[in-house]
């Protein structure tokens, strides 16, 4: 998938930056930046002063591989190395799905956001949430365990001080984003097989996805 390990990749996150318009210097965190592509882009292409957080030290070490001057820390959600109201946006790519406290990490994003600052999400969500039961015995860092439906996010944002912006659709990115997958392991069970402990049911796991029937959203929000 290149140096993105998400449906529309950089795309997707210059789509997210054109819906608002950011000062030249704005502060920016990536939070579960991955290798920090995203970084990377919106400092060379933007000018922005952009950090990237993440909890693998191996996807941050192969970022610094790739440019050896990004800012890139260890850390996570629930405790960033930030002090409070000092963030312009807070950006969160295909991550939030991950978080074993979804509310503890919002509570986070609003206290190192400014007043009136931004988070950008892109993510994963049930189109069927009445399927969401049959991912609950699977790992944690499995992101369809933790996908949730529209009206559900909408009310975690919203109880932890977000306004939602926009929100659009996205899809067929994870449509395109499941093709290569195909392409690369020739099935999309061979993908499963390559990806998650030899005790999960792959064939089993196929068929709670088709019955959840997964998305792919983007999302912009502020801190009021």
């Amino acid at each position: 998938t290149g140096d993105t390990i998400r449906p529309g990749g950089i795309h997707l996150t210059e789509h997210a930056f054109d819906l608002f318009s950011l000062p030249e210097r704005s502060w920016i965190v990536d939070v579960a930046c991955g290798t920090g592509a995203s970084v990377q882009w919106l400092r060379e292409k933007n000018g922005f002063r952009v950090m990237g957080v993440d909890v693998s030290p191996r996807m941050l070490q192969t970022g610094r591989q790739r440019c050896s001057d990004l800012p890139l820390v260890c850390g996570n959600s629930l405790s960033l190395p930030i002090a409070s109201g000092q963030v312009e946006a807070i950006l969160a790519e295909c991550s939030l799905s991950l978080m074993n406290d979804l509310e503890g990490t919002l509570k986070e994003f609003y206290r190192v956001l400014r007043p009136s600052g931004h988070l950008i999400v892109s993510d994963l969500y049930l189109r069927n949430p009445q399927a969401a039961h049959l991912f609950q015995n699977l790992p944690m860092d499995f992101c369809l365990k933790g996908a949730k439906s529209q009206s559900e996010l909408f009310n975690i944002f919203k109880t932890q001080g977000f306004e939602i912006l926009f929100w659009e659709d996205h899809t067929e990115n994870l449509k395109q984003l499941t093709g290569q997958l195909i392409m690369t392991h020739g099935s999309i069970q061979g993908f499963w097989c390559k990806s998650l402990p030899d005790d999960i049911d792959t064939f089993e796991l196929q068929t709670a996805v088709a019955r959840a029937k997964p998305g792919y959203y983007l999302l912009v929000a502020r801190k009021v």
